[in-house]
């Protein structure tokens, strides 16, 4: 009994240790054209065979890395371990015509490529600045959100729109758009979150959300771009909650443009988040007069309104250099059809403290009037 026990016990060791060298194994890919998934010949391996594996892709085409890489594993196949993307690696969604998983996908500084009418679900991690290109692709489908962790980067720089259908769980990265004509169609469902990373639209990029009745942002926003709320003709809402939205700020922090929201015929609303205000940033770099040139503004397009609230948002102001700002009037906020801009910001900072100008809440915008600057207890202004 006791030499047939001794048996039981080393044959259970040695499967599992044969399952902890599965679970453990490690592939890399070695492709330089499209392949699928499962070409045996680009791998050092099988990783579609044991869950928990680990898969490196870190090789791309030679010149645009963005061109040449893996087909994520589609069909019915599911890679159940995981697989990381490495700069100059390159993976693009399934092409058999349906979705791909992957169980644990790590951005690494690669590449995710699009393939029409395919999604890629799964949960992913950026870990280092990485892109998303091309169009007509989705992260996270009907069948399943992407969930999206990490603090890297993911940046959106050539045309065409992925779909997101994504839960953003603690992303702290941001999302950066600079294609022109590109960026992403949000089109999840009511419980799609973006979460609180900061998003930057450039001049030529958009952000459309899509499929809600009712949208809350909690991003920080900046750029020049354009953040639209689609399919407006229905009663959709778009609210910014605790959010700082700073028009015209590329990803190094500077700039002066015109941040551009458009909300069909309805109401961009500023407020509150846990008892964090809404903040306006504004900039002021040149006395000309020209709003996205000389100083930012945020811009409701079409028949757009925006709603500040009484106790929901504040507004900040820097001024950058010696300006002589004598008779000129810089419209901060405006509806581009002369539609409602209502309620006003609780709290106004001017920096440097010794900047002084009349803030105006009119009927379809928000105005800057006498501006001048305090030198050494000396009020400088020029009539």
């Amino acid at each position: 009994m006791k030499r047939w026990t001794s048996m039981m016990t080393a044959a259970m060791l040695t499967l599992g240790l044969i399952g902890a060298g599965a679970q453990a194994a490690e592939y890399t890919w070695d492709g330089e054209a499209w392949e699928d998934w499962n070409t045996e010949a680009r791998w050092n391996g099988r990783p579609w065979e044991n869950e928990g594996d680990v898969a490196h892709i870190s090789k791309g085409a030679t010149g645009d890395p963005g061109d040449r890489g893996a087909y994520a594993p589609g069909g019915d196949a599911t890679f159940e371990g995981t697989l990381y993307l490495h700069t100059n690696g390159v993976l693009r969604c399934s092409n058999h015509g349906s979705d791909s998983m992957v169980q644990d996908l790590r951005l690494k500084g690669g590449t995710l490529r699009n393939h029409v009418a395919a999604a890629l679900r799964g949960n992913m991690a950026v870990l280092a600045p990485s892109r998303i290109k091309g169009g007509g692709s989705s992260l996270g489908s009907n069948n399943g959100q992407a969930v999206i962790t990490g603090s890297g980067d993911l940046l959106k720089p050539d045309a065409g729109y992925w779909n997101l259908r994504v839960d953003a769980g603690d992303f702290t990265g941001r999302w950066i758009l600079t294609g022109e004509e590109g960026g992403f169609w949000v089109r999840g469902a009511a419980t799609t979150d973006l979460g609180t990373s900061q998003i930057i639209i450039g001049p030529d990029s958009i952000l459309n959300l899509r499929q809600n009745t009712s949208w809350t942002l909690r991003n920080d926003l900046a750029g020049s771009g354009q953040l639209t709320l689609g399919e407006s003709t229905l009663n959709h809402s778009l609210t910014l909650q605790g959010s700082e939205i700073r028009p015209g700020d590329t990803a190094d922090g500077t700039g002066t443009g015109i941040f551009r929201v458009r909300v069909g015929n309805q109401t961009l609303t500023l407020d509150l988040n846990d008892s964090e205000k809404c903040r306006l940033v504004i900039d002021v770099t040149g006395a000309g007069g020209v709003a996205g040139t000389d100083y930012d503004q945020l811009l409701a397009l079409g028949n757009g309104r925006i709603a500040l609230g009484s106790e929901t948002a504040d507004l900040t102001v820097n001024f950058h250099g010696r300006l002589d700002l004598a008779g000129q009037t810089l419209t901060i906020v405006k509806s581009e059809d002369g539609n409602d801009v209502t309620g006003s910001f609780e709290t106004v900072t001017l920096t440097p403290s010794d900047w002084r100008a009349t803030v105006n809440y009119n009927a379809d915008s928000v105005t800057l009037t006498d501006v001048y600057r305090i030198v050494r207890g000396t009020v400088i202004r020029i009539q």
